[in-house]
């Protein structure tokens, strides 16, 4: 992992220096989690939580770009849509890096003249940090103080409020628009696939991992401006 971030931050660095397809951009939004106790199955948009950040764009052509992205954001759920009489709840917290590939189905240019719009879609590779916050209902200690099985079904992850990371794979859609020249913004909405069942803390197994990995995703607005906007030349 450490790798991946040592990576992600080399490409964004020397991408930066090209200012003439550069954008930097910030993002807000909502984020939504999809594990055991939100099954992905169901994707429900339920209890979201805040999500933020920043990115930076390098546009290759018209109708292909690389991202680089900062986003943190919180994720929360409960199981009461599906069985109320657990009331299993938790909170986590995250910060992801991720490096994307946009395709955009038109021609698409900052420039404020012409192509002004179009949908794209994304794809990535992301190293996301968490922590779970807060977990209620779910902890029952033995007589060694060690945590067992919740007798309704759950059990609980023994790293539950430990700093861990993991690899996640973001793919999405969104729409962007370009208003005045050197500004773009758009909406956009993405979900993560991780290697990890570990996002809720809680196993659907009693001590084991649940067959089924978290997942979740941010949506928001985001709007961004050409790093060279300010400068009163341009090179063509």
């Amino acid at each position: 992992m450490k790798k991946l971030f040592t990576t992600l931050l080399i490409l964004w660095v020397s991408l930066t220096v090209s200012g003439q397809n550069g954008e930097f951009g910030l993002l807000g939004g909502a984020a939504n989690y999809y594990g055991d106790l939100n099954p992905i199955n169901q994707f429900q948009f339920s209890s979201p939580g805040l999500a933020y950040g920043l990115f930076y764009r390098y546009n290759l052509s018209s109708r292909m770009a690389l991202k680089f992205s900062y986003t943190k954001g919180n994720i929360k759920g409960d199981d009461n849509s599906s069985v109320p009489t657990r009331g299993i709840s938790f909170k986590t917290n995250l910060n992801e890096l991720s490096a994307q590939f946009e395709v955009n189905f038109f021609d698409f240019s900052i420039d404020g003249d012409n192509n002004r719009f179009s949908p794209y879609i994304f794809g990535g590779l992301a190293l996301t940090a968490f922590k779970v916050t807060t977990l209620t209902n779910v902890i029952i200690y033995d007589v060694n103080g060690k945590p067992v099985v919740d007798p309704k079904g759950f059990s609980v992850d023994p790293k539950a409020g430990d700093n861990l990371s993991v690899g996640s794979f973001p793919v999405g859609l969104g729409v962007k628009f370009c208003p005045a020249s050197n500004i773009s913004m758009g909406l956009e909405w993405g979900i993560r696939k991780t290697s990890t069942n570990r996002l809720d803390g809680v196993y659907t197994d009693p001590y084991k991992k649940s067959s089924n990995n978290d997942w979740y995703s941010f949506s928001g607005f985001w709007i961004a401006f050409r790093l060279n906007s300010f400068k009163s030349e341009r090179c063509y």
